[in-house]
């Protein structure tokens, strides 16, 4: 997974272009509350079940759709432009 950091930050900077940072940033913000909130979930999932084998169809289900949303960026369309932020 380590091997794809790269591309999520080179993503956000086509994407952001201006507001570069912003995106990150979210990206980011995000990334660190999952990262808070998995293993109390997992640790519920496992205490109530008995069994780890829930937590990791759930990261993978997770892992599944986090890979379908990333195919739907286009990072030569920028950020300004989709959402028409455009203050003209």
């Amino acid at each position: 997974m380590e091997m794809s950091v790269g591309v999520y930050w080179a993503v956000c900077l086509d994407v952001g272009n201006e507001y570069a940072g912003t995106v990150s940033g979210m990206m980011n913000s995000i990334g660190n509350l999952g990262s808070a909130l998995l293993p109390v979930a997992f640790g519920m999932i496992v205490q109530h079940t008995g069994s780890w084998v829930y937590p990791f169809i759930v990261a993978s289900v997770l892992l599944v759709i986090a890979s379908l949303l990333w195919t739907r960026i286009n990072p030569e369309k920028s950020l300004v432009d989709e959402l028409e932020l455009n203050a003209e």
